[in-house]
């Protein structure tokens, strides 16, 4: 009897558990303009390499997107440093950056 060569499985619907990037800003001072400059930049590193692609539409929308994504986390990490002065800082020291979808 012939070995039975394994079939092929696809399951669809399922994704895989996207990958991240965090981007620390533990040491910056975001109660000032310049720190809050130095953690744009370093969000924007961190976005460019989490969407790499030789298409430049690919890489360009996935950019806008995870950008996108990311602002709310860089507006309340800013926001909560200029206003919780006097509280215990509970809140994340980093931005997470999900990759492309």
């Amino acid at each position: 009897m012939p070995a039975e060569e394994p079939s092929e499985t696809i399951i669809y619907g399922q994704r895989p558990p996207a990958l991240t990037r965090r981007v620390s800003y533990q040491d910056l001072d975001l109660r000032t303009k310049t720190g809050e400059r130095q953690l744009m930049r370093r969000v924007t590193a961190a976005v460019v390499r989490a969407c790499p692609s030789d298409s430049v539409l690919e890489k360009h929308h996935c950019r806008n997107q995870a950008l996108r994504r990311v602002r709310p986390q860089v507006k309340q990490a800013v926001y909560n440093a200029r206003n919780m002065t006097g509280f215990v800082r509970l809140t994340s020291t980093f931005i997470t950056i999900p990759e492309s979808e």
